[in-house]
């Protein structure tokens, strides 16, 4: 279903002050948001959602440049659209990269209610390995009076500092929207 024209825009700036205008990276009728951005290898990757409606099923799909953002290819769809999917960040791995989101994919329906973070592997190329890998986050205290509610994981970043990978997220994102750091190792 059409909601509305959007483009995703690609600008640049030396300054952080002055933005020059490069290109259009994707254009759709649906919703594209929670843009992800990765240079490697004079290649830039861009992740991003695109919507089949609002809290409802979305795609997570990838278009590449190779001259720094003057060009696109046409997107590809990394993860199908068979859940609500958000995407948060992405890490280098010893033998390609992972992909971290939060999704329904365990709670169909559900959205932000019944998500989860997950990550899925994906080759030196970005080329799925495994999809879907559940990540257990700390969740509140349920001693606590102000975090004693329990619900959906909306991931916002994910970074890593030296052996450690932290992730920011919401917990409970429709009702209490409690903003929660958990920190898990490289290895977990």
């Amino acid at each position: 279903r059409s909601n509305g024209q959007y483009t995703i825009r690609f600008y640049k700036s030396e300054d952080l002050k002055k933005l020059t205008y490069l290109s259009d990276v994707v254009s759709a009728n649906r919703n594209l948001e929670d843009i992800k951005l990765t240079v490697t290898n004079e290649k830039m990757y861009m992740f991003f959602e695109k919507e089949t409606l609002d809290q409802g099923s979305s795609a997570i799909q990838m278009a590449v440049s190779e001259d720094m953002g003057r060009h696109w290819k046409s997107p590809v769809t990394v993860l199908p659209s068979d859940a609500d999917q958000e995407p948060a960040g992405l890490l280098r791995a010893d033998d390609g990269w992972y992909l971290y989101y939060s999704s329904d994919v365990d709670n169909p329906g559900e959205s932000y209610n019944g998500a989860s973070a997950y990550r899925t592997h994906l080759d030196r190329d970005m080329g799925v390995v495994s999809k879907n890998e559940r990540l257990e986050l700390a969740t509140p205290d349920e001693s606590d009076p102000e975090t004693d509610q329990k619900g959906g994981i909306l991931l916002y970043d994910v970074q890593k500092f030296g052996s450690s990978i932290y992730f920011v997220y919401s917990e409970n994102h429709l009702s209490s929207d409690n903003l929660c750091v958990s920190v898990l190792e490289a290895g977990e």
